[in-house]
């Protein structure tokens, strides 16, 4: 199977698949994204740290069974002061309890997963394409058969999203990595997919 190192932040994520880098306008939009996704995740008692976010963005071309687009992010603020020492599990068990603080979708289902150098919590959800509708027709009849065509589109295409959040070793500090696949009706198999992966992950 052919596999795609994404290194980010000391981070060395291998993901099943060819991936490249996104082109400068969906990066600076998954950037951008990202960007506001932690600022409404990340709950801390004092102000935020202010500094630079490194983050890249990347895409899957196709040939994995779970395409999608990967992005990673590292936040001088997505350290967890509050954990008592700097393991992987004392960190951890931080950013778990701000996410179900913070009722993130998939919270409640969290899991561990070991890598080869610490370790990971796992959150999945899914979530609607913005701006994809799919309309509905009866069933035993085709959709160009003219059935229900007065019936208003309902069905909300779905994407899985999957957000890894990776533990640095000997410190309080995490790596966010979120993968969203179009295959949002089968979001089991696609994390069980990308869980196994993340199992090869280390830092430099």
């Amino acid at each position: 199977m052919t596999t795609t190192t994404l290194v980010h932040a000391g981070l060395r994520a291998v993901l099943p698949g060819t991936w490249v880098r996104a082109d400068a306008p969906r990066a600076t939009a998954a950037a951008t994204n990202i960007h506001e996704a932690l600022g409404a995740r990340l709950a801390t008692a004092a102000p935020p740290v202010t500094g630079h976010a490194e983050r890249s963005a990347w895409v899957c071309t196709g040939d994995t069974l779970h395409p999608g687009m990967a992005l990673l992010t590292a936040r001088p603020d997505m350290v967890m002061a509050p954990a008592l020492g700097t393991s992987a599990d004392a960190v951890l068990d931080i950013m778990e309890r701000a996410l179900r603080r913070r009722d993130v979708p998939g919270s409640d289902a969290a899991r561990r997963i070991p890598t080869l150098d610490s370790a990971a919590l796992a959150i999945t959800a899914v979530e609607p394409v913005p701006g994809s509708v799919v309309a509905p027709f009866a069933s035993g009849s085709a959709p160009d058969s003219g059935a229900d065509r007065d019936e208003p589109a309902g069905l909300d295409a779905r994407r899985a999203v999957l957000d890894y959040y990776v533990a640095r070793p000997g410190s309080k500090a995490v790596v966010w990595v979120r993968i969203v696949s179009p295959l949002g009706t089968i979001p089991h198999q696609v994390a069980a997919h990308f869980d196994r992966a993340c199992r090869g992950w280390r830092f430099a």
